[in-house]
């Protein structure tokens, strides 16, 4: 404990909490730097009391909260798998499609042909956009579930 306390603090206290004020302790207690502690402390500290307590929830048992890590962690395993599958299906399906374009690319030039010249070039634009759209939303579903 501080040996450098005001011998009055403690009369401060009390009539701080009692709310009656001999003339000569206040005015002790507005020079005083503890004393004025003092009473900012205990005026604050009533103040708090008189407030009404705000509700609060119950605790939650440690099994409940095991549970919830251990779901957190499942999921987490479960979004990296479905990451690395998301990705190795579409590394694959990336492969197939270039390896048939490539085998067959007679075939392939000639169908993007008939195709851009029967819709005037528009359908190939559409289907591009389109593509582009599908992959974003699947990659924002992947990466932010739930937003």
């Amino acid at each position: 404990m501080k040996s450098d306390l005001c011998p009055f603090e403690e009369k401060t206290y009390a009539s701080v909490t009692s709310g009656v004020w001999p003339e000569a302790l206040r005015a002790h207690a507005s020079d005083c730097p503890e004393c004025r502690d003092t009473v900012l402390c205990g005026r604050t500290l009533i103040d708090l009391a008189a407030r009404p307590a705000l509700p609060v929830d119950p605790p939650v048992s440690a099994g409940v909260i095991w549970v919830r890590a251990q779901y957190a962690q499942m999921q987490r395993r479960i979004s990296r798998a479905d990451l690395v599958l998301l990705t190795g299906s579409l590394g694959t399906t990336i492969a197939g499609i270039a390896g048939v374009a490539i085998w067959r690319w007679d075939i392939m030039r000639q169908w993007i042909a008939a195709v851009a010249q029967s819709t005037g070039g528009s359908f190939l634009l559409y289907a591009l956009i389109a593509t582009v759209a599908v992959g974003l939303y699947l990659f924002e579903e992947t990466f932010f579930p739930g937003r």
